[in-house]
């Protein structure tokens, strides 16, 4: 007579295993992929920037000081205003090379340079581009030659 299960013979059948161990498989997540990745990206472009940054040693940047110093006729009070000019022109030296860095490895869209506002921190420079002053008084008239004739324009209240 058959038993009740169909075609079992009796014998017991082996479990097929993981070949990785018992059976316990570790799966990540899209999400800490990307985050694996990111981490990576970040560790690379900090070594790159800290590769860029100790290729500017003393001497160099000694130059382009004074360099940058006479192109935008920059003449200070004393060494402690020098100083201390010197220290902020270095930061932001630094800061425009690993942001370059950066940018040829396809991180930035552009790349930046050193301007007349180098010795300035982030803070003065907005106080200096974006304090407008609007004088008091008011009265503007403004002339402009017209077939040889002058023409006043009309005033702005």
């Amino acid at each position: 007579m058959g038993n009740r299960c169909g075609n079992h013979t009796g014998k017991k059948r082996k479990k097929k295993r993981n070949s990785r161990g018992a059976g316990l498989r570790l799966r990540t997540s899209p999400n800490s992929q990307t985050l694996n990745l990111r981490m990576l990206s970040c560790v690379c472009v900090l070594l790159l920037a800290a590769s860029a940054l100790s290729h500017l040693d003393e001497d160099f940047l000694d130059a382009q000081w004074d360099e940058w110093k006479i192109t935008h006729l920059r003449e200070y009070n004393g060494l402690g205003e020098e100083g201390i000019r010197r220290a902020v022109w270095d930061k932001n030296m630094r800061m425009i090379a690993a942001h370059n860095e950066e940018a040829a490895l396809g991180l930035h869209s552009y790349e930046m340079g050193m301007n007349h506002l180098g010795d300035m921190t982030s803070e003065e420079v907005a106080d200096k581009m974006t304090g407008l002053l609007v004088p008091l008084e008011r009265e503007r008239s403004f002339t402009m030659a017209l077939d040889d004739r002058a023409v006043q324009t009309p005033q702005i209240c």
